[in-house]
C-alpha cells in the first residue's frame, strides 16, 4: 500500500485578474503543482479571500486599483503580466508588498516552483549523479527506485541524463505504451499530477518518465522540474538520473532535490574527475557520496569520502554482473535479490520521510 494514502493538505492559490491568458497560465502552473485556486476578477471578491490564500496571485489588469486599497499586508503575493517592458507592473508591485513579478511567457516554472513550496504533498525528490564517466549512476538510480517501490512508496524514476540509454529500458518498460518527455508540450506544462502519474509507463509502483526511442534531446531544465513538481502531488518518492555533463540543466533540476548522490568509482581517476562536479554542486544542495568498488581499485570508500569532503552515504557494493546484464539489454529488475538491491533499499529507508 501506498504511504501516500493518508490525507495531505493542500495549498490554495487565490488568482485575481481578469486576463484569461494570465488566469489560464496560472491555473496551469497551479494544476502542475497540485494545489487548489481560488479565482476572482472583483475587488471586493478579492477582499473577502485575501488573508486566507496561502498564495495569492494578482494579474497586470487588477494590480492598478488593488494597490489603491487599503489590504491588509500579508505575505506570499506575487504579480504575473504579459508586458515587462512596461514599468507600471514593477512599480505597483512594490505598492502592493509583493514578493515579486512574474514573466507570463518566460517564468512560469518559478511559478510552479512557489506555489510547491506552500504546500505540504510533496514528494521526496533524490537526485542520482555520476561523479566520473563509467560510474554506473544510471544503474543505481534505476535500482533506487525499484527499492522505493518494493518499500510501498509509489514512486517515479525520472530520466533526466541526455547520455543515458533510456530508464524504460533498464526497467524492462521499453515496449510499454506510456507517456514520454516528446508527449509534453513545453508551453502548456505538465498535466496535473494524478492524470501524469497515471499516464506512465511502469513495473508495480514503480513509473517512468524518459525519452522516446526516436527523441534526441531531452526537454529543457524548465519542463522537467515542472514536471517532478507535478509528480510531487502524486508520487511518494522521485528519482532523478541527471547528466554530469550538462551542467545548465543538472544545477537546475538540483534545485528542485532534497538530496543529491554522487556515485564515484574508488580510484584516482575518479576521484579527481568528480572534484570539479562536488564543487559545484556543494552549495546548492545537501549532497552525499556513494562510492562503486571495483576489483584492483586503489582506494577505499572512506578516502574517497575524505577526498571529496562529502559525507559517505553507503559503499555500493561490487556487482560486476549487473552491469554486465545491462550492457546485454537485460533489465535489472531481474535483480532484485541482488546485493546492489539490498543496499539501495537500506538507503531509501534512511532518506526517504
Amino acid at each position: 500500500m501506498s504511504q501516500r494514502d493518508v490525507s495531505r493538505s493542500v495549498a490554495r492559490v487565490l488568482i485575481v485578474g481578469a486576463d484569461p491568458q494570465v488566469v489560464d497560465a496560472v491555473r496551469r502552473c497551479a494544476i502542475a503543482a497540485g494545489i487548489e485556486t481560488d479565482e476572482v476578477f472583483s475587488l471586493t471578491q478579492a477582499r473577502t479571500r485575501w488573508s486566507t490564500a496561502d498564495v495569492v496571485v494578482v494579474g497586470d489588469d487588477q494590480i492598478n486599483d488593488l494597490a489603491c486599497q487599503s489590504l491588509p499586508t500579508r505575505t506570499g503575493v506575487l504579480v504575473v503580466s504579459r508586458d515587462l517592458t512596461d514599468s507600471s507592473p514593477w512599480r505597483l508591485a512594490v505598492l502592493l508588498g509583493a514578493e515579486r513579478v512574474v514573466d507570463v511567457g518566460s517564468e512560469l516554472s518559478d511559478l510552479v516552483d512557489r506555489f510547491t513550496a506552500g504546500s505540504s504533498a510533496r514528494a521526496t525528490v533524490l537526485a542520482v549523479v555520476p561523479g566520473s564517466g563509467g560510474a554506473g549512476a544510471s544503474v543505481t538510480a534505476a535500482v533506487l527506485a525499484m527499492s522505493g517501490s518494493a518499500l510501498g512508496h509509489q514512486t517515479v524514476l525520472c530520466d533526466a541524463d541526455p547520455e543515458s540509454a533510456g530508464a524504460d529500458l533498464l526497467l524492462g518498460l521499453d515496449e510499454t505504451p506510456g507517456l514520454r518527455w516528446n508527449h509534453l508540450n513545453p508551453s502548456a506544462g505538465p498535466p496535473p499530477g494524478d492524470r501524469l502519474f497515471t499516464s506512465l509507463p511502469r513495473l508495480a509502483d514503480c513509473a517512468v518518465i524518459t525519452r522516446d526511442r526516436g527523441q534526441q534531446a531531452m526537454p529543457d531544465s524548465g519542463l522537467i522540474r515542472s514536471t517532478i513538481h507535478a509528480l510531487g502531488a502524486s508520487a511518494d518518492l522521485i528519482i532523478a538520473d541527471l547528466p554530469r555533463g550538462d551542467r545548465e540543466l543538472r544545477n537546475d533540476v538540483i534545485a528542485v532535490c532534497d538530496l543529491v548522490f554522487v556515485v564515484v568509482t574508488c580510484d584516482l581517476r575518479g576521484a579527481t574527475s568528480a572534484m570539479n562536479l562536488v564543487e559545484s554542486i556543494r552549495d546548492r544542495a545537501d549532497v552525499r557520496l556513494l562510492t562503486r568498488s571495483r576489483a584492483g581499485d586503489s582506494l577505499d570508500p572512506d578516502d574517497v569520502a575524505n577526498w571529496l569532503d562529502l559525507p559517505l552515504e553507503s559503499a555500493l557494493p561490487n556487482e560486476q554482473g549487473i552491469i554486465s546484464a545491462v550492457d546485454r539489454g537485460e533489465p535489472i529488475c531481474r535483480h532484485r535479490r541482488s546485493r546492489l538491491a539490498a543496499t539501495c533499499v537500506e538507503i531509501v529507508r534512511g532518506v526517504v520521510r
